[in-house]
């Protein structure tokens, strides 16, 4: 059976190839690790090479499976643009949408959605700014900017709809090469850990790096100076170049941090049909990248 006839099982792939884990994976793709293992051997069968080489870090990309993810994205997101353009037409809608992300969300995630959009869209002006997500959610309340991408809040106000888009899993990571010396080190950002002190006991970790960004955790990580708490997400570049892979201790048995939850943040006393539009499209745009 041609590979065109298991498109379905192409989505699945890049979840496993970008997160290099079938338990992560598992866990974004909401099905078995078994059922992502078939995928993959029925995927390696239908093509005739070896696509993922597993070990007990996780899961490595051969040369085959490198070109079949980098084929894949452009496939999909030729899918989206396929359904965008029979579901909309002609109708693309005009205006000016100011967006706001938390920054490893810009980092990651808007450079693409902008490009995506300009094209979805290209009368419509787009407008973005970057911060922490309290910071945006205040402005989201002003009605300062129209809508914001931030890490899910507990409290929000009556008139202030969250949709959630995407529950990401933290884990901790290192660089292949650390230095035994900060094996000891844990680099983290203060809102990722309820307690830093039970956490830092818990994992018997010494001594600290807080960092005020997840850009800044993950520079660290990737010199060597710690082991970083940090989203999946923010790490899958990192992983698949092999500057970082998922750190394991004797001492480690209970893996299980609050998990990092992202969602689309709008002002309900502020209908527009255009910012909805956007926020739709993100939320869709979003299903397909991450």
């Amino acid at each position: 059976m041609p590979l065109k006839d298991h498109l379905n099982k192409i989505e699945y792939f890049c979840i496993v190839a970008e997160t290099g884990s079938l338990r992560k994976a598992s866990e974004i793709a909401r099905i078995s690790q078994p059922r992502l293992t078939k995928v993959i051997q029925e995927l390696e069968e239908i093509l005739e090479v070896t696509l993922v080489v597993r070990s007990a870090r996780g899961v490595n990309l051969t040369k085959e499976g490198k070109l079949l993810l980098e084929q894949s994205r452009v496939l999909l997101k030729k899918a989206n643009e396929i359904e965008h353009s029979i579901r909309f037409g002609d109708s693309a809608p005009k205006g000016l949408v100011c967006v706001g992300a938390y920054d490893s969300i810009a980092r990651y995630f808007m450079s693409g959605f902008i490009k995506f959009i300009s094209v979805a869209a290209p009368d419509l002006k787009f407008y973005m700014i970057t911060g922490r997500s309290s910071e945006l959610i205040r402005s989201v309340e002003k009605e300062e900017i129209d809508l914001a991408i931030v890490v899910r809040e507990s409290s929000k106000t009556s008139h202030l709809n969250m949709i959630d888009i995407y529950s990401d899993t933290f884990d901790l990571f290192a660089s292949p090469s650390m230095n035994d010396s900060f094996r000891n080190t844990l680099i983290y950002l203060p809102l990722e850990i309820n307690d830093p002190e039970v956490s830092k006991k818990k994992f018997r970790f010494h001594q600290s790096v807080v960092c005020q960004s997840l850009e800044t955790v993950l520079a660290l990580a990737e010199q060597g100076i710690g082991v970083a708490l940090l989203p999946t997400l923010v790490t899958k570049e990192s992983l698949l170049a092999k500057r970082l892979t998922h750190f394991s201790h004797p001492h480690i048995r209970n893996r299980k941090f609050d998990p990092h939850n992202i969602a689309i943040c709008q002002n309900n006393n502020k209908s527009n049909p255009t910012v909805t539009y956007v926020a739709e499209e993100i939320k869709r745009y979003f299903e397909h990248w991450k």
